[in-house]
């Protein structure tokens, strides 16, 4: 029986390169080695983490301040 893969959305570029392209670098070096875990998963094939834009994240008007143009000033 075939299952769809779930999905992990992520406005952060820079989170999705290093989990596509898993590279030692000096400014990852405290990444713990559990979060490597959604490094597996996706080069497995059993997790998809796409990009979702800023305007369409509805997560984002929880967390960021709205800019002056959405009040109509």
């Amino acid at each position: 029986m075939d299952h769809p893969i779930p999905t992990l959305y992520c406005d952060s570029q820079s989170a999705i390169h290093l989990i596509r392209n898993l590279v030692y670098h000096a400014k990852t070096k405290h990444i713990e080695v559990r979060y490597h875990h959604i490094w597996e998963l996706v080069i497995d094939k059993k997790l998809e983490v796409p990009k979702v834009d800023t305007e369409v994240n509805m997560v984002d008007n929880l967390i960021k301040p709205l800019p002056n143009h959405h009040f109509g000033t």
